[in-house]
């Protein structure tokens, strides 16, 4: 083990405590008014959000998603640069619903042009 002095331990604890303290209310009991409570989806990537202070924003969905058959994490992005998540799990909605979601996201990203950085290394530098 690396030797470390205590009070940098001690300060690091204390960032992983506040970290987890601001990101709980978001992510695990979802309960902070930026959270994300419900998604439409429109044509395309177009979507809009409503947050659980009821607010409702226009977002587009982002260029990846992690979709399995147990979990669904969907990436939009908003005006700016921000950036949402919204984590689904199969007993969130029902087994219909969830399995037309990982259907759609699939197909939707299959469809959509890719960056150059995204692309294989053989594929990255080659011109059309």
């Amino acid at each position: 083990m690396l030797p470390v002095s205590l009070a940098l331990r001690c300060l690091l604890a204390a960032w992983l405590l506040l970290s987890l303290l601001r990101c709980w209310p978001r992510h695990v009991t979802r309960s902070a008014s930026s959270c994300i409570r419900a998604v439409t989806w429109r044509e395309g990537r177009s979507c809009s959000v409503r947050l659980c202070d009821g607010t409702e924003q226009e977002v587009e969905l982002g260029s990846s998603a992690f979709v399995r058959p147990w979990l669904v994490i969907i990436h939009f992005r908003g005006k700016g640069r921000r950036r949402r998540y919204l984590p689904l799990l199969p007993d969130m909605v029902d087994r219909d619903t969830f399995r037309r979601l990982r259907v759609r996201l699939r197909m939707e990203l299959a469809h959509m042009p890719r960056s150059p950085r995204q692309l294989p290394a053989a594929q990255a530098g080659r011109r059309p």
